[in-house]
């Protein structure tokens, strides 16, 4: 959240600081140039996303470690994660796995949200049954479709192309958190 208000703070002076024009007087708020101040406020907003929800892979951090899945955070001041949007709410840990990918999560102590989670299996279809898996603390044990879809409906809920395309979300650690790396 720091990051946000340096970025905040840095966009500030380069929108009131910069001129354009060497004879301008008054500083202006914005940039004659619309593409500047467009530009801004996307870099801005993209910057934003994991605090409030959106996104954690690919995005630029202040810290490389930071982690904000399942609503806990290991950010210095703020300790529990705020979203404005509930896509990183849940975290998936797979108990028994029944593919590679599964397996490689469940060996490297990786958890993945449940968002990601959801779209892994409606673009896999062929998922392999049985499949033992904790979603925040709540463990579930499926053994047949009708059994997931009936424990796990929101997992089973289809995704316009644009969540699809905009959200997009890394495997995070199901350890405590750890502390950012920077």
């Amino acid at each position: 959240m720091l990051f946000v208000l340096y970025a905040g703070l840095f966009m500030a002076f380069v929108i009131l600081f910069g001129k354009t024009v060497q004879n301008e007087q008054k500083p202006r708020l914005l940039s004659a140039n619309w593409a500047i101040n467009l530009m801004s406020a996307l870099f801005f907003v993209h910057c934003c996303r994991p605090y409030i929800g959106l996104r954690t892979h690919g995005v630029v951090q202040m810290f490389s470690g930071l982690q904000t899945e399942g609503g806990v955070s290991n950010h210095y001041i703020i300790h529990k994660a705020f979203y404005l949007f509930d896509y990183q709410k849940a975290v998936v840990e797979i108990l028994y796995p029944n593919s590679r990918h599964f397996a490689y999560l469940m060996k490297n102590k990786l958890g993945t949200v449940g968002y990601k989670f959801s779209y892994y299996l409606l673009a896999n279809s062929q998922v392999r049954l049985p499949l033992a898996l904790r979603v925040n603390g709540k463990i579930y044990e499926i053994d047949s479709a009708p059994t997931f879809q009936a424990a796990l409906p929101a997992f089973y809920k289809r995704r316009n192309w644009f969540e699809r395309f905009y959200l997009d979300f890394r495997h995070t650690d199901l350890v405590p958190p750890t502390q950012c790396r920077h």
